[in-house]
């Protein structure tokens, strides 16, 4: 990585080593617009789908929520909805 790496390229760094995890991966759901946000969504779907590993994703997005073989969504605390 660059010495004084953008905001957008450091997040691109850590999901790019996030996805070399083989038991899992923790990262925090970036702000990237609708483009990006598709790209790294198909990346992890891909990556689970290759290793015969399942991807949990928490996010504020709605725009990705049609990518998702399930969606549980929460309120307070409480699963108010799984589909």
């Amino acid at each position: 990585m660059p010495a004084d790496p953008s905001s957008h390229g450091r997040k691109q760094g850590s999901i790019g080593r996030g996805s070399g995890v083989q038991r899992g991966a923790a990262g925090q759901d970036p702000a990237l617009d609708r483009d990006s946000g598709h790209r790294v969504v198909s990346l992890l779907k891909r990556l689970g789908e290759e290793r015969g590993t399942t991807t949990l994703m928490v996010t504020h997005d709605p725009r990705i929520l049609d990518m998702a073989d399930r969606v549980v969504t929460m309120e307070d605390g409480r699963i108010v909805g799984d589909r």
